[in-house]
């Protein structure tokens, strides 16, 4: 059973870093096009990778267990332990690959954005990788196109095929666009930012994991955090277009948006524990506690509650895995 759990997990990593290849092979593509050299635009891609996976695992921990960024940061940043929300990705990748670019004396917007068609392609492929594991599950439904979870047992919305629909429907627009208007490439990531945020926020509605702490009312965790990249997508673009006008726009809409959020706070954010689930574990007592994700999932769903944490160990794996392992052992 534990070399059936490890093949799982390596399917899953494998998968992704082909996502990650396919995506960079175009995001190097487009930029050597926009007149950046091939050596460059190689660091330059690898070391916004890197700070994208950073980023997902950062938004996770945040979420999850903010207190790992003091008792244990060397973990709390360990991407490769599994554990991540891609929203975060797109955020400190970019702020990475900006950060490279000035150092090399390089402009920053526009190149940046002859790397977007690579990220949702990037993002696209990945959620194979989530289909093909389990994790990131739908709600269930009868719908004739709903698929088997293992999670939930029974037929539930194939979110990740939705997710893997838009982004490669995101890929081709943004792709077309930077063929077709050069002069506006540098809109091109908030632009993604606007679209992810977009297609995200209505594919919440069909995923069947807990709905994390609420920042708005009414609102998942995920829809919350989508309203605020829609939020700073659009001041960009903004500030981009105009750096005065814009910039005045993109502060009135920043000072709407507070408005929006003090007006709409939920009356607790407090989240109730979920004690059945093992793929949370309680560290001070050792219990089980809150939901049923995989740990190396870039999905983004895990809930925890005050002192629970996810600790990734190849053994939660197990309850959840033995439907399968009996399957495949059937065969």
């Amino acid at each position: 059973m534990a070399e059936s759990t490890l093949d799982l997990v390596t399917t899953y990593f494998l998968i992704g870093g082909a996502g990650f290849l396919i995506g960079g092979a175009l995001m190097v593509n487009n930029v050597v096009r926009n007149n950046i050299s091939f050596p460059l635009a190689v660091m330059v891609v690898i070391a916004a990778i890197y700070g994208g996976l950073l980023g997902t695992r950062i938004l996770y921990v945040l979420l999850h267990n903010p207190s790992l960024f003091i008792h244990d940061f060397p973990l709390a940043i360990a991407f490769w332990q599994g554990g991540l929300s891609w929203l975060g990705g797109p955020i400190l990748g970019s702020a990475v690959f900006l950060g490279v670019l000035k150092l090399a004396g390089k402009p920053g917007w526009a190149n940046v954005g002859s790397a977007a068609p690579g990220l949702a392609v990037s993002h696209a492929v990945a959620r194979s990788a989530c289909l093909a594991q389990g994790c990131c599950y739908g709600a269930a439904t009868t719908v004739p196109w709903g698929i088997y979870s293992n999670r939930l047992h029974t037929m539930v919305h194939p979110t990740q095929v939705y997710s893997m629909i838009s982004e490669l429907l995101v890929a081709g627009v943004l792709q077309f666009l930077w063929w077709k208007r050069p002069d506006h490439r540098k809109y091109l990531v908030p632009l993604y930012g606007v679209l992810l945020a977009s297609h995200r926020f209505v594919a919440e509605f069909f995923r069947g994991e807990e709905p994390g702490p609420e920042l708005i009312a009414g609102l998942r965790f995920y829809q919350s955090l989508c309203v605020f990249i829609l939020a700073a997508s659009l001041i960009i673009i903004l500030v981009l277009w105009d750096r005065r006008r814009g910039g005045l726009a993109g502060g009135a809409l920043a000072a709407a948006m507070l408005v929006l959020v003090a007006l709409l706070r939920p009356v607790s954010a407090s989240q109730p524990p979920v004690p059945n689930d093992p793929g949370f574990v309680d560290v001070a007592a050792g219990a089980g506690a809150a939901r049923d994700e995989s740990p190396t999932s870039t999905g983004d769903e895990q809930l925890t509650s005050g002192p629970k944490f996810l600790v990734a160990t190849r053994s939660m794996f197990m309850p959840q895995l033995e439907p399968w392992v009996d399957f495949r052992r059937s065969e």
